[in-house]
């Protein structure tokens, strides 16, 4: 093994055998060299997100958190503004960075991606046996006052966990860690870099970061002047400065989402003399995973490396975890953590999906038609779908009935796309009462209990198929929250304690669930439902809700799963003997609002913003006939009224 291996070969030399990956990769770029000039003319006329392309820049954007979302015009050719977070998310993202030392001789880099887990290139560390002879040392580096950190060594525990693929298929290795340093410090407190499984993390033009130990010197970052150039097969080709002894070095895009391991850099000829233009490999993070799930050109403990690499606990958000918070930790005084065993050696907590027998579902009377009035003119019946879209319910098993009744609302579910069409909910604002989200048994409230499983704990419906209901797959890989369409307050109601509890345990079934995106579901839509419930309590009356996503045939896919772009819903209540209606749209194409001026591509697609709409426009884009609400809408003679914080105070006001 040759000390600081990813030597730089010219692309002229005639490769030794410690030389074939350089070699692969002279070969790689070559090859591409016609089709990575046309991708850049087009980056450099378009912007990366346009000339990506719709299908790759929405799951480019799908990959934003708040924040980062609001400095979108960075990526399509505006400003190079960014949130000042982006700073601190950089130096938590360094501290799991770590130099790799065999007896002393500086060999690589390597970094954290979970508790007690490292992750490396197969050709700085190729076998358990040479594991065993190398140091991870953390904070080998220089502080804001240029004075140089302790430097703090774990050994390897490749016993515990040994993970390898070949330099000529993904060139990895993941190795445990020992829990605690030579000094007794826990590797807990370094965090870790979380591998997001998906792809289109980043496209051709936006920059590519990579913090490195460069010639074995000291922990190093390359901020300026790179840029990802191509993606080849499982790799990704970029302009980032680095040098021998970078191997095994984290590949970062503008979030802090990890996107590659760098292996190998090759001298192209084209630079001018006396600074020759590198060209630099990383093996894709997403291809990296796939090779742990089917197993292909992998070696060791595959199985337990995916497990632990892919718990939602350890996933997060994406982002680079902190320190002194791994899984098992438990502060005991500012700065120092007491450590229990390290994530090898347990069980993480996943989202959990239950299902209970048919029989606990007896005696749901669900959604009420009369709940406004007996009258006819005040009764307000569930959508009725068209003839096409009645052929696309999910049947209950046994039966032709397709609608699902729980306590005090009721739902259908579409049979394509494994989401409600719509769901009806009842709101009795005198007998609404606040509830925990946690407080869902109804024979043992919250204060005997604990809270954690209930507060994640969600249920496929026996009552129709398994295969009918969208599952946790894309919900804890992507930004979309489990987005409850009857919000979990609305049907908490009454005067018995433990209706209270069914009411709200009830709405945490995937039945009643759709892929609300982050951003949407905290927003302005919940400002919305918040303001409905509230005006319900405070003029103590009485409100039907529908709500459901429009499900188009032109909506994009994510993980191979369409998402709904929009949302609808409708209000309904009585004034004076009279019924009254107001229907509510909002585009979850607020994930790609900047980008769409710059995405003629895009045209079709709503801009992402909430409006008060006719509830005909919500009947065309649904299919779904609505009857007397058509009449009773406020809104049916005029267009559609954008919602501001300022019209949402209105709606307290419905019974005044």
């Amino acid at each position: 093994m040759t000390a600081l291996s990813n030597v730089v070969v010219p692309m002229d030399a005639s490769p030794s055998p410690q030389q074939d990956l350089s070699a692969a990769v002279k070969e790689r770029y070559n090859r591409r060299r016609p089709e990575r000039e046309k991708r850049l003319n087009k980056v450099q006329e378009e912007g990366p997100l346009r000339a990506a392309g719709i299908e790759s820049a929405i799951r480019r954007v799908t990959h934003l958190t708040v924040t980062e979302g609001r400095s979108l015009e960075a990526m399509i050719g505006g400003d190079d503004l960014t949130e000042v977070s982006f700073l601190d998310k950089g130096t938590r993202a360094a501290r799991a960075v770590c130099r790799l030392s065999e007896e002393g001789r500086p060999m690589g880099t390597g970094f954290l991606v979970a508790p007690g887990i490292l992750m490396t290139n197969h050709h700085v560390i190729d076998s358990t046996e040479a594991a065993r002879a190398f140091a991870a040392e953390f904070d080998y580096q220089f502080d804001a006052d240029d004075q140089p950190l302790r430097t703090v060594r774990f050994a390897l525990a490749p016993e515990q966990l040994f993970v390898t693929s070949p330099a000529d298929q993904f060139d990895f290795t993941l190795v445990a860690v020992q829990e605690t340093s030579d000094a007794g410090t826990p590797v807990s407190s370094y965090g870790w870099l979380p591998l997001d499984p998906r792809t289109d993390k980043i496209l051709e033009g936006e920059p590519i970061v990579i913090i490195q130990h460069p010639d074995g010197r000291t922990k190093q970052l390359c901020l300026f002047h790179s840029e990802l150039v191509d993606r080849v097969d499982s790799y990704l080709h970029f302009t980032t400065d680095t040098a021998p002894g970078a191997s095994g070095s984290p590949c970062f895009n503008r979030q802090w989402q990890i996107v590659a391991l760098h292996h190998a850099s090759v001298d192209t000829g084209e630079g001018t003399p006396g600074r020759p233009k590198l060209i630099n490999e990383g093996v894709r993070i997403s291809h990296i995973l796939e090779s742990l799930k089917d197993g292909r050109g992998v070696q060791g403990h595959r199985s337990q490396a995916l497990k632990a690499l892919t718990d939602p606990s350890v996933l997060r958000n994406g982002r680079p975890a902190p320190g002194n918070v791994a899984p098992g930790t438990v502060a005991v005084a500012p700065g120092t953590v007491a450590a229990t065993p390290p994530v090898l050696a347990r069980t993480l907590e996943k989202t959990s999906i239950r299902q209970r027998d048919a029989s606990h579902y007896d005696g749901r009377k669900g959604y009420d038609e009369a709940f406004l009035g007996e009258d006819e003119a005040l009764r307000v019946k569930l959508p009725q779908p068209s003839r096409a879209l009645t052929r696309d319910l999910t049947r209950v098993q046994g039966g032709n009935d397709y609608v699902l009744r729980y306590c005090h609302f009721s739902l259908a579910v579409s049979k394509s796309r494994r989401l409600p069409i719509f769901t009806a909910v009842n709101i009795d604002g005198a007998a609404s009462r606040n509830l925990l989200r946690t407080d869902r048994d109804p024979d043992h409230p919250q204060a005997s209990r604990a809270s954690y499983e209930a507060a994640d704990t969600w249920y496929y419906d026996p009552r129709i198929a398994r295969e009918a209901q969208l599952g946790p797959e894309i919900y804890d890989q992507t930004g979309f929250d489990y987005g409850h369409m009857v919000r979990r307050e609305d049907p908490v109601w009454g005067d018995d304690a433990k209706t209270l509890r069914i009411a709200n345990d009830d709405t945490f079934h995937m039945t009643n669930c759709a892929t609300q995106h982050h951003n949407m579901n905290t927003k302005t839509w919940q400002t919305l439902e918040n303001a409905i419930l509230a005006a319900a309590r405070k003029n103590k009356k009485r409100i039907t809700v529908l709500t459901g996503p429009v499900l188009s045939v032109r909506d994009p896919e994510v993980m191979g799963i369409q998402v709904p772009t929009a949302f609808w819903k409708i209000a309904a209540w009585t004034d004076n003997g009279e019924l009254h209606a107001r229907g509510y749209m909002q585009w979850q194409t607020e994930l790609v609002d900047e980008m769409r001026a710059g995405l003629e591509s895009m045209g079709e697609l709503e801009k992402a913003a909430e409006y008060q709409v006719p509830i005909a426009e919500i009947a065309r884009l649904t299919s779904l006939d609505f009857g007397n609400l058509l009449d009773a809408d406020e809104l049916a003679d005029g267009g559609r009224r954008q919602i501001t914080q300022g019209s949402l105070r209105s709606l307290t006001s419905f019974w005044k």
